[in-house]
């Protein structure tokens, strides 16, 4: 597994940006062999058998892939059948989309309807540090990246992730957004 930079598709370069995350799996196997082509025994071929493959990875769904014809032996994803046939194909990349949610300005965090402070614990771990700490919170892996700080208004509160401390004064901060990927 790969972070994706390029993916080469018949001689065709696919680029898919690795800042959004999507990861690029070569030769992918299922239980020592290489993934088939096709879901189940001869149907659902393609993008069924990806996107199985990329669910059981933990993605939402695959974004393309590429194919070598004729290569047995492979492992049907479902059912997990053996193909040693000569016409067995092999999915030899995958690109898994990387699941994402954006959460912008006001991030609200704790009570009293606060925003969520740029640094976890007091003026430390800023930026991305307590990103990722809120998304994990959220039940995602990890933040992708965050919109950069934004200057609290006057009366405005941030309240420190984790630590419940409230931040009032003129160098509290909070995110623009956060983007959490799973």
């Amino acid at each position: 597994m790969k972070n994706l930079g390029q993916l080469v598709l018949g001689g065709l370069f696919l680029f898919i940006g690795n800042a959004q995350g999507n990861q690029l799996f070569q030769n992918p196997m299922i239980n020592g062999y290489p993934l088939d082509l096709c879901k189940e025994w001869a149907s659902n071929c393609g993008k069924p058998a990806t996107d199985a493959f990329c669910k059981l990875k933990g993605f939402p769904e695959a974004i393309t892939y590429s194919v070598k014809h004729d290569s047995p032996t492979t492992r049907i994803i479902n059912g997990g059948q053996l193909c040693d046939m000569p016409q067995c194909d092999r999915i030899t990349a995958v690109v898994c989309k990387q699941e994402s949610v954006v959460f912008s300005y006001p991030i609200r965090y704790g009570a009293n309807n606060t925003v969520l402070d740029w640094c976890s614990p007091w003026a430390q771990n800023c930026g991305l540090p307590t990103a990722d700490r809120f998304c994990k919170e959220k039940g995602f892996t990890r933040a992708s990246s965050h919109g950069g700080m934004r200057n609290l208004s006057a009366g405005e509160k941030s309240r420190i992730f984790g630590e419940g401390q409230v931040c009032d004064d003129a160098g509290c901060g909070s995110f623009r957004r956060i983007t959490c990927v799973r």
